[in-house]
């Protein structure tokens, strides 16, 4: 392994000493190889094209490699770049894993110089900022701005109103654009918006798939197309390219809760990744209709994306990893002795009506608890507002340690909505718990703490973002439980 490492490095160095061309003057649609050194230059959409997919082609199958050599799995997926810590799990990381990283890392060195070398080049064609490189570093999202600058033609080799008789979708935009800037924002919004829930529905009903594709990619083409469409028939400034894919973002969640599709509480939870990857397309669309060309690129970005997003669900849909398995723990420490702790654990009385918003909301609170038996194999039984927990008992410590799996669980919510009933498929199977436990320890002030915690595993994308949310969520369902265990303990006690 660190010999196929010295090779590329090696090689690497050897052609930055030997091609250092001193701002040599060629034609950019030729390929030289010296283009992947020389930074000065200029490079056009095709050969721009065919180098990022040999390097990346590349660098995957040399990945591969590596993969396979440390933990003799040939299955490094695409995906993997997303997630490289999804083969681990929760298990603590060894000394295989970090040589591992630390190769991957050192391989990566010479490929990002070769790909933010092509990239400023390309951005230079383009004639837009240089420092819009700092995409390439953004996942998911460098790669639609890989797509981006391989369709957007130069300047120098299109000119305005070339599409005319061309592409369908510029036909279209001509005829529905308004010329005034209020029109266009409006069909701006209104296309927008009405193309990403076209998304949705594709991503959510045929794919079954709560996604990058539909948190990630989908807002920022919402925001870029809507940028775009603002500024078809002129240049508007960032302020209004900005407003209008923002308000394409509360336009889509107005459609969705309208068609009885989602409620308001998923809505709310992803407003904040939505609203920012508008606003990253936006930011990336307002450079684009400031080209003079602006029209002929806007037919031609909404017919890529049209193309390609179905293909990326489908991808996510195939590749995706299995989700990683979290751990949420809480506590609370109680003025009581074990045996009683322990008896309210096992099963305690209705807790009193909820005050906290998250639960009027609409997100599943516990009500009681009850059991069946005793010892390992009991059925514990923890109700919930939306239905019932069903948890085998599967060590049973008494006064020391209550622990079972979930083979049966309710409803994570009740969306909220103007509707009656409304069943939004990521009510199903999505937010999942494992197992969980009770584990009581003796303080040194005599007191009792009690730790709750729960293992579950959450399938929507991107997980560090909804884990944020359901951690939290499920942070608040244990202090509900553990608090309500505390009060009856402490009363008993006193009693």
């Amino acid at each position: 392994m660190i010999t196929l490492f010295l090779i590329i490095m090696i090689v690497f160095l050897l052609a930055v000493s030997i091609f250092r061309p001193q701002d040599i003057k060629h034609d950019s649609s030729c390929l030289k190889f010296y283009d992947f050194w020389n930074w000065n230059s200029q490079i056009e959409r095709s050969p721009y094209l065919f180098s990022g997919l040999v390097l990346f082609f590349i660098k995957h199958n040399v990945d591969r490699y590596v993969y396979y050599y440390f933990y003799h799995r040939n299955n490094w997926q695409l995906f993997d770049y997303l997630y490289p810590f999804s083969h681990i799990g929760q298990r603590e990381l060894t000394q295989i894993d970090i040589s591992f990283f630390t190769i991957m890392f050192l391989i990566a060195i010479p490929f990002i110089y070769l790909g933010v070398g092509l990239t400023i080049k390309r951005l230079r064609t383009l004639q837009l900022p240089l420092w819009l490189v700092v995409f390439f570093f953004v996942p998911i999202l460098n790669f639609l701005f890989f797509l981006l600058l391989s369709v957007l033609p130069s300047p120098e080799t299109d000119h305005p109103h070339s599409l005319e008789d061309k592409i369908l979708v510029k036909k279209i935009l001509d005829k529905i654009i308004p010329d005034s800037p209020l029109g266009s924002a409006i069909a701006a919004i209104l296309i927008a918006s009405i193309l990403a829930f076209s998304g949705v529905l594709l991503g959510v009903t045929v794919f079954k798939n709560y996604g990058i594709s539909l948190f990630v990619a989908g807002p920022f083409s919402l925001g870029l197309i809507a940028a775009l469409l603002h500024g078809y028939h002129g240049p508007k400034s960032l302020r209004s390219c900005m407003s209008v894919a923002s308000l394409s973002i509360f336009m889509l969640g107005t459609i969705l809760i309208v068609f009885a599709f989602e409620g308001f509480i998923c809505i709310l939870m992803a407003l904040p990744v939505g609203l920012a990857m508008a606003a990253f397309g936006a930011f990336m669309g307002y450079f684009i209709q400031r080209r003079p060309t602006a029209n002929d690129d806007t037919a031609r970005i909404v017919s890529l994306l049209i193309i390609v997003l179905p293909l990326f669900m489908g991808a996510e849909y195939a590749f995706q990893p299995e989700p990683t398995v979290f751990a949420v723990k809480s506590y609370v420490d109680i003025n009581a002795t074990e045996d009683i702790v322990w008896k309210n654990i096992i099963a305690f009385p209705s807790l009193p009506a909820p005050r906290d918003i998250l639960f009027k909301a609409g997100v599943a609170y516990p009500t009681h608890a009850d059991i069946k038996g005793t010892g390992v194999g009991a059925i514990r039984q923890c109700h919930f507002s939306t239905g019932t927990f069903i948890e085998p008992i599967t060590i049973w410590d008494e006064n020391k340690l209550l622990k079972f799996d979930v083979i049966a669980q309710p409803h994570p919510m009740k969306e909220l909505s103007p509707y009656k009933d409304i069943h939004p498929p990521h009510l199903d199977n999505y937010l999942v718990s494992q197992k969980g436990q009770f584990l009581l320890l003796r303080l040194p002030d005599g007191k009792i703490r009690l730790e709750g915690t729960t293992w579950y595993y959450n399938k929507m994308w991107p997980e560090p973002y909804w884990r944020v949310w359901s951690d939290h969520i499920i942070h608040q369902i244990h202090l509900r439980v553990l608090k309500h265990i505390k009060n009856i303990s402490e009363a008993e006690l006193s009693s």
